[in-house]
């Protein structure tokens, strides 16, 4: 017999967009372990979220939820914005890739790319 096993790879990171809140998988929600906020931003120019983490809470900040397998940040105002950059309702959830930038410390959200299935 000449079995080769199944080994679980590295997953890939993923954010899905509700209408209320973003919700980042295991792989994405890594990079945010230990923190309790985040700082929110858009890069209008290159349709791009970008999420960094933050070590204390200010005008700017959001909570972020961490749990064994996912992260939720919540904010209907800012999910608002987004579903105006995607010219579309969340009422489906859209899940795109993430990518950590190592260099500045955010996760980007690049909403050009199609979404992910």
């Amino acid at each position: 017999m000449n079995i080769t096993w199944f080994k679980d790879g590295i997953k890939p990171g993923l954010a899905t967009f509700y209408e209320s809140n973003i919700t980042l998988n295991k792989a994405a929600s890594k990079y945010f372990e230990g923190y309790d906020f985040v700082l929110l931003g858009i890069d209008y120019q290159n349709k791009c979220v970008v999420i960094k983490p933050s070590e204390e809470s200010s005008e700017n900040s959001f909570r972020i939820s961490i749990a064994n397998s996912y992260s939720r940040i919540t904010n209907k105002e800012f999910m608002k914005e987004i579903m105006k950059i995607l010219d579309t309702s969340l009422t489906n959830a859209l899940k795109f890739s993430t990518e950590w930038e190592k260099n500045e410390g955010v996760l980007l959200i690049n909403l050009k790319n199609k979404e992910v299935q």
